[in-house]
């Protein structure tokens, strides 16, 4: 499961859901936020974040924070267009569904290479 996934499940109190609200609204832009910073903009402790990191089984904020921006810059260069876990809605015609699982075949086979 992506950790953006594991991110969005219910199992987070209203201030880490807070904090992980801001973390998608900013994604990028917190690169070269601190820990403080973060806080700060959330109106949480800096601790919030580790016990964040902590429940979603990493050993630290750091290690949270790059793999975070690892999957969002994965996503936004391979998945800009299409959402992985519903490429399709209802309203596509059958053109628009079998270009988007095409889409999301080639990538895939180009990931596995």
């Amino acid at each position: 499961m992506l950790l953006t996934e594991k991110m969005k499940q219910d199992l987070f109190s209203k201030l880490e859901r807070a904090v992980i609200d801001y973390l998608f609204a900013e994604r990028e832009r917190i690169h070269d936020k601190t820990m403080k910073q973060i806080a700060e903009a959330t109106y949480t402790h800096p601790s919030m974040l580790s016990r964040i990191a902590m429940k979603l089984e990493f050993t630290g904020w750091i290690e949270l924070k790059e793999q975070f921006l690892e999957e969002i810059e994965y996503l936004n260069r391979h998945f800009s267009d299409i959402d992985a876990n519903e490429p399709f809605s209802p309203k596509d015609n059958l053109m628009v569904v079998a270009n988007k699982l095409a889409a999301l075949k080639q990538m895939t086979i180009e990931d596995t290479l």
